[in-house]
Order: C-alpha cells, then structure tokens, then sequence
C-alpha cells in the first residue's frame, strides 16, 4: 500500500471515528435533557445518512481512479493506452451525489473508450443512479405517480429527482425483460398449465381525429388512449408470485398484481 493511500485510510477512518463519536454524544445528551423520541429518531436519520455520505466516500477514494499502468491488453487481444486526462462520471446514491474520477484506456483522445478500470471493478450502472436508488424509486413508480414518488424519496433521503430520470430508468429496466423470460425453463408438458391475463391501463392521453374526420363525427374530449395486454402465461413460473401475492393480500388486504 502506499503512503498517499495509507494517509487517505486513516484520513477517512477517523472522519467516520469521529461522526460516529458525535452520534454517541447526541443519543446521550438526548437522555439527559429528555428530549421526545421522534425529535431523536429524526436527528438519528439525518446523522445516519451524513455517516453514510462519508462511509460512501471512504470506498470510493480508497479505490483510487483505477489506473492499471500506461498500457493494457484487452481480453479479445486489442492494446489500449491510458488516456492523459481523467474522465468524471456522477453517481447518484441513496446518501447523495458523487463524481468519480477514473483512469480510462483507448487508443485515442476523442475516440471511443475501450476501458474503465474502476467501473468494472466497482460493477457501475449504465446510468448515475446507483441501482439501491433505481429498486427505490421503481418500486414506488409501481404503487403511485412519478411525482408522488419523488416527493417521498426527496422527503426520506433528502435528494431529488425528475420524472425523466425515472421514467428513462424504467426504460432501460424493461430491456432485461425478454432476456429474462427467455433464460427461465419450460415446464414440462404434464405439469404446465395457462393463465389468461388481462390488463388495460388507461393512461390519458386524449385520442385525436384527423380534423376532416373530427369535423364530421364531431369532437369528442373524453375518449383517451388504454393499452390492453391479452397474454397466456405458464402458471408454474408464476407459483411463487402468487404464493408472496397471497401472503401479503391476508397481511396488507387487497393488492392488484401485474405479472
């Protein structure tokens, strides 16, 4: 190890000795002036998620940028150079925004990047939000509207994001699909069986004539664009779903479920 990056190790341990040592301080000065529990909770969380800013950051800095030397040979045999100038990439996290600063090989400045050393390592998304986030903020997309969702995060983590961000998450989410249904094994033959689902989802988009054609037949503002879906599934993929969407209809009441 070297001594920049042993003097980075215990630069960041002590930050967190020390935020750790003020949690300690708080939580016992809250008992001696009896201070209500939700006042506690609270400066519990907003102390928690400044820890975590700071554990975040110990990680990010002790991997360094990543420079594996001035040259490096690809699997597929192609010779890569390591580009003069380091390149930023933002990473949204539940505990807020970073800019790493990575080493990156090609085989010019201006010309495609063959390389990234830590986004490898580390298992980086496509996209700056980490996937926690990305879990988060889709599992509410699931149950309420995008706003009502950011709002929520926004509330909890104290970050915000757009509705584009979300909705281009989803996105790029719903790629996986096909590869996953296509990785997932038939059932044998004996033991499949069909479920007809049905789904139609209104989304509000007011549907528009031609103007001849709506000149004609006469507008009409209230018909707006569903998308239905008709499709047979194999009941036995879908066994443990059903299973977890009966537990939790008898824990939660009802529930609507989308396979």
């Amino acid at each position: 190890m070297s001594k920049m990056h042993e003097s980075s190790r215990k630069g960041n341990s002590q930050s967190l000795h020390s935020q750790l040592n003020e949690i300690v301080q708080f939580i016992e000065a809250a008992v001696d002036e009896r201070v209500a529990v939700h006042e506690v909770e609270v400066g519990l969380w907003h102390r928690m998620l400044k820890l975590g800013r700071e554990a975040m950051g110990m990680f990010f800095d002790l991997h360094g940028d990543g420079d594996e030397g001035e040259r490096v040979t690809l699997p597929d045999g192609l010779r890569v150079r390591r580009l003069e100038s380091l390149h930023n990439r933002p990473y949204l996290s539940v505990f807020g925004e970073f800019v790493l600063q990575r080493v990156v090989y090609g085989t010019r400045e201006g010309q495609k990047i063959e390389y990234v050393p830590l986004d490898e390592r580390l298992q980086l998304p496509a996209s700056k939000f980490s996937y926690l986030l990305q879990d988060w903020g889709q599992s509410g997309t699931l149950e309420m509207p995008f706003k009502q969702t950011i709002s929520l995060l926004e509330k909890i983590l104290g970050l915000r994001q757009s509705v584009h961000s979300l909705e281009r998450c989803g996105r790029q989410l719903a790629e996986a699909v096909p590869v996953f249904w296509t990785a997932q094994p038939t059932p044998p033959e004996e033991e499949e069986g069909a479920v007809l689902v049905c789904t139609a989802d209104g989304k509000g988009v007011p549907m528009r004539q031609a103007a001849e054609q709506a000149r004609i037949e006469g507008a009409d503002s209230d018909k707006v664009s569903v998308i239905t879906i008709i499709d047979v599934v194999m009941f036995t993929l879908f066994d443990g779903l059903v299973d977890s969407a009966r537990r939790l209809q008898g824990s939660r009441g009802s529930r609507q479920w989308c396979c």
